[in-house]
């Protein structure tokens, strides 16, 4: 009897843990990634980089100056344009970025677009030696004077 009752306890239980891996799966698949956030503030945008974060000013900034560019939106706006250059040709006609008060505001059109985005520059972020050469090949004719 106690077999019984304990099987049936089981089988009852099994589709909320289905629920919960289902759950923590898709919320892995779409986490962001370091320095990538949420917009919280405007709402309109899929992603922001905070440049006055001092984790992503820690991190990146040496990279900025050791090529002699200021570490400002306007600076990642075109790091960022040349990172879209190489992936997919049409996730650039989805996108768009722009630079605010120390932020960069990145929206994707679609939901296909913010994954593919999210994807590649996630790897890129992540992996210093990568994202070093995005900075050293900047074409600073591209940049700003702001």
């Amino acid at each position: 009897m106690k077999h019984k009752l304990f099987l049936a306890l089981a089988l009852a239980f099994l589709p909320c843990v289905s629920y919960a891996q289902q759950k923590t799966h898709a919320h892995q698949s779409t986490a962001l990634c370091f320095p990538l956030i949420r917009d919280r503030q405007y709402n309109v945008f899929d992603y922001i980089i905070p440049l006055d974060n001092q984790k992503v000013i820690s991190r990146y900034k040496p990279y900025f100056d050791k090529y002699g560019l200021k570490f400002s939106g306007y600076v990642w706006e075109v790091v960022l344009r040349d990172m879209l250059a190489d992936t997919d040709p049409s996730l650039k006609n989805y996108v768009s970025l722009r630079s605010e008060a120390n932020r960069v505001l990145i929206r994707a059109n679609t939901t296909r677009a913010r994954q593919e985005f999210r994807e590649y520059f996630c790897k890129v972020l992540s992996n210093m030696v990568t994202f070093n050469d995005y900075i050293r090949k900047v074409d600073k004719s591209k940049v700003p004077n702001y």
